[in-house]
């Protein structure tokens, strides 16, 4: 039997539809969560696509200064990565938590199908169990993946970012063990909107305005990655697996590496030399050292291997 203040809630959501109306009265419902179908585990909402104040402009109850407000909050430089709003944002509205399922993988003898960038990482940090992984360009949760062996092997947790929306269904189905998050990673300091084109394993962020409406692009929340951080409760990440399609020393920039605890990488840098030599400077600058590179034969994967310059690699690569 419900209890006495349960009772008093309901009849006060009755009296607001009841009295200003009901378009009005499910907006407020809505805000206030009395009516939203997001899902919660481990008191983690886990929401669909789209944001709340999304789905309620969808059925036409929000008003304007919703949508306004929420623009406001990904598209404002004034934002900062450690802003507690936005923090509490990404955690109400964006993470998905790490699915109690059991793996759904097309192949279930193949543990590790990274193209090699795998295999360096181990190489520096040996057999290290449970550990914390971040892989950006996450595409569907096992092709090509770089963290689904320390998942699956070595107990990690672990954070999949995935831009493209198609690609995040795609993530969702494989009832991954880690975290996930359909935005992209933040290019600028602060959050901002942008425009994704939509290519499976080479979709990336275009040049386009968000405000376009293009069949094979969607309008995509990009977020800085301290602030996903953040907003799991944690600033130490054992392994960053960075392809973005060429704006990784972008995204790099974006880093406060005096807040963050980020031992080893793999950082793409298929696009151009300049590119290649700005991100060794840059990494080198804030106490990286390169490892490795890997190349593949036919150059569909090129990535450095850094680790921070107090980590000792297990397996010398002299």
């Amino acid at each position: 039997m419900p209890e006495a203040g349960e009772i008093l809630k309901r009849l006060v959501f009755l009296l607001i539809l009841m009295f200003i109306g009901i378009p009005s009265g499910l907006w407020i419902l809505f805000e206030t969560g009395a009516l939203s179908n997001v899902r919660t585990v481990d008191n983690i909402k886990r929401p669909p696509s789209l944001t709340i104040y999304d789905k309620i402009s969808k059925i036409g109850l929000v008003k304007p200064s919703s949508v306004k407000e929420q623009e406001t909050i990904y598209n404002n430089k004034n934002i900062s990565q450690d802003n507690q709003i936005l923090i509490k944002q990404i955690k109400e509205e964006f993470l998905y938590s790490p699915s109690k399922l059991s793996y759904n993988l097309k192949d279930h003898t193949n543990f590790n199908p990274s193209m090699g960038q795998t295999n360096e990482i181990r190489k520096i940090l040996g057999y290290q169990k449970n550990g914390f992984f971040v892989e950006c360009g996450a595409l569907d949760g096992e092709t090509g993946s770089n963290t689904l062996v320390f998942e699956k092997k070595l107990g990690w947790s672990g954070l999949l970012i995935e831009g493209d929306p198609k690609n995040f269904q795609l993530l969702q189905k494989k009832n991954r063990k880690s975290w996930s998050i359909n935005t992209c990673l933040s290019s600028k300091p602060y959050p901002n909107t942008v425009l994704f084109e939509q290519k499976f394993n080479v979709g990336k962020i275009s040049n386009l305005s968000p405000s376009n409406s293009r069949k094979g692009y969607a309008k995509v929340h990009c977020l800085p990655l301290y602030s996903i951080l953040r907003a799991l409760g944690t600033t130490t990440v054992d392994y960053f697996s960075l392809s973005v399609q060429g704006l990784e020393l972008q995204v790099l920039k974006t880093i406060p590496w005096d807040r963050v605890n980020i031992r080893t990488l793999s950082v793409e840098f298929t696009y151009g030399k300049k590119g290649q030599f700005s991100i060794v400077n840059y990494m080198l600058h804030k106490g990286y050292y390169v490892y490795s590179e890997v190349i593949h034969p036919d150059e569909i994967v090129k990535d450095f291997i850094f680790y921070r310059k107090d980590v000792v690699p297990k397996q010398s690569n002299d």
